[in-house]
């Protein structure tokens, strides 16, 4: 299953995902900063994925566990660099 979750643009968030689910895409929609994830079956284990939204010009993440996920462009023309801390 392919789910998405909007994510609220701060410098960091936590959202709680299947035990068993894979990052796809960090994207715009609609101007909403917005999270892909899919996971093959459902499970009643649950896990935090902690995203660190970075705007150009700015630090970038502080937890050195980090995995890239994206850069978004907003339509309003700001532009954020996404990583996700979560074990792998």
């Amino acid at each position: 299953m392919i789910h998405k979750q909007a994510l609220e643009v701060t410098d960091i968030q936590t959202i709680q995902v299947p035990a068993n689910a894979q990052l796809l895409s960090v994207q715009e929609q609609r101007g909403v900063l917005t999270v892909w994830y899919f996971f093959g079956s459902e499970t009643d284990e649950i896990k935090d994925w902690t995203f660190e939204i970075v705007g150009t010009g700015n630090n970038g993440p502080q937890e050195e566990q980090s995995y890239f996920a994206s850069t978004v462009q907003m339509p309003s023309g700001l532009v954020w660099h996404v990583w996700v801390h979560y074990e792998f």
